[in-house]
């Protein structure tokens, strides 16, 4: 079994988000944020913390970057991986993987705003959960799971049936998935 990385001091300080402490949920279902800790749901999380402990030691920056912004893109939000990926760049201008990438991405991310602009949320929650939550929580594929898949017997808001996907109520955090 490969060894885990080396935890940064400072990460070992930060407080850990709620969904990550192991406890079990209140509600479980798969619309609700995981308790358990992975590495991309600790990046989704908290990326500022990563951020401020690789201040303590620069190297780590670069990885840090990436690695956000790898977890910003599987959330759908584009803009925020773009800038993540520009800075892990800068630090690696040889990586020309990472610098093809971004062109790709920022043309995704265009054509993602004009076919969604003006779209709004239909919904504030989903199951007690935000919107923006489910998706960070769990990456655009939660947009296609219906609400009575992750909520159970709890109804659904008024013009909406069992069958509504996440995509159909929170289009504008789904709007990745959306655009496809």
């Amino acid at each position: 079994m490969p060894t885990p990385p080396p935890t940064h001091p400072t990460a070992a300080a930060a407080p850990a988000h709620p969904s990550c402490t192991g406890r079990p949920s209140p509600q479980p279902s798969p619309l609700t944020p995981t308790p358990t800790p992975t590495p991309a749901l600790t990046l989704a999380l908290t990326p500022l913390q990563l951020y401020e402990a690789s201040g303590i030691d620069a190297e780590y920056y670069g990885e840090v970057a990436l690695a956000v912004g790898t977890a910003r893109a599987q959330q759908g939000r584009l803009r925020e991986a773009i800038a993540s990926f520009e800075a892990a760049s800068r630090l690696a201008p040889d990586n020309e993987r990472l610098r093809d990438a971004i062109a790709p991405m920022e043309a995704k991310a265009e054509a993602v705003e004009r076919a969604t602009a003006g779209d709004v949320n239909a919904v504030a929650d989903v199951c007690g959960t935000p919107c923006q939550d489910v998706v960070d929580a769990s990456g655009t594929a939660a947009c296609a799971v219906t609400w009575a898949t992750g909520c159970g017997e709890t109804p659904p808001p008024p013009g909406f049936t069992g069958e509504s996907t996440v995509a159909e109520l929170c289009r504008r955090s789904c709007a990745v998935y959306v655009v496809g």
